[in-house]
């Protein structure tokens, strides 16, 4: 291959580079996302546009990022950024990586919402917030005005969520909070949302290579998984308003287990599964 590449060239070397790691199913498109990302073109383009050569820069930006997609490290934290519900993230390795089915989180949200007829805004505290996905969606699309909080205990993710907050445009609506948990926090809110780590010791282990370049504890929550489930269930009371509502995304296999943590305090749940019938949220009402 001669030392200035075509998209043709890049796209064949790239599928040999990466068809190497069985667990990825579509080394071709894998490939052609990097490249539409270092080009800046769509994969039309990219495929109309074949004879097209890269500058030495695009080669060599091109070829990194290739070798990193082999040894695992998401799309996502290459390119820092994941779409979620229409909006683009920053993302970076400080961060867990926003899912489609945490979309359920932040649409019950929004329905709740809907129902409320006061003029105040509606207080949200979004916790374990990350890159921000969950808060600052239920800021961008709420019907009616809303002041969110977005909790985390590391500083570097709170940076990430407050950038995705200012390209948003959504400032005015947010404020920080660096916290373990409730130990910070002193308001009552009507709202609060949490998808905190869910993963047990024992399913880590078998995760795939590239959630494992994921941040550790965004993910691992003790030997079964529902450590901070038991630490919110403790706490969240002196921080949400009687007929508050607590929204939290859970594992597989985990909505009935989350729920009886507050069935045993006397607390009304229900459950609502996500588009892939799998059950994802466990609601809670303080009465």
């Amino acid at each position: 291959m001669s030392s200035i590449w075509t998209i043709k060239e890049a796209r064949n070397w790239a599928f040999s580079f990466l068809k190497i790691r069985e667990d990825l199913d579509e080394p071709i498109k894998e490939g052609d996302y990097l490249l539409c990302y270092v080009m800046g073109m769509d994969r039309s383009k990219l495929l109309a546009y074949h004879e097209k050569e890269l500058t030495f820069s695009e080669k060599s930006l091109f070829i990194e990022l290739v070798k990193k997609r082999a040894q695992g490290e998401p799309y996502a934290y290459l390119t820092n950024n994941k779409e979620f519900m229409g909006l683009n993230l920053k993302v970076t390795k400080d961060v867990l990586i926003p899912r489609p089915e945490t979309e359920l989180l932040v649409e019950s949200a929004l329905n709740i919402i809907k129902t409320f007829s006061c003029e105040q805004p509606i207080k949200v505290l979004d916790m374990c917030t990350g890159s921000g996905n969950v808060g600052l969606s239920i800021g961008y699309y709420s019907s009616k005005p809303v002041k969110i909080t977005l909790l985390d205990i590391s500083s570097d993710a709170l940076q990430i969520a407050k950038e995705n907050a200012h390209s948003l445009g959504l400032q005015s609506k947010c404020t920080f909070l660096e916290s373990d948990m409730f130990s910070k926090v002193s308001e009552k809110y009507d709202i609060i949302t949490a998808n905190p780590p869910y993963i047990s010791e024992s399913d880590y282990s078998g995760l795939s290579i590239d959630v494992k370049n994921e941040p550790v504890k965004a993910l691992k929550a003790g030997s079964d998984g529902l450590l901070y489930y038991r630490k919110i269930a403790e706490e969240f009371r002196n921080s949400i308003v009687d007929n508050g509502t607590l929204l939290l995304e859970v594992g597989d296999n985990q909505a009935q287990d989350v729920s009886n943590l507050f069935l045993k305090k006397d607390l009304t749940t229900w459950i609502e599964q996500d588009l892939a019938g799998i059950d994802r949220l466990v609601g809670i009402t303080k009465i």
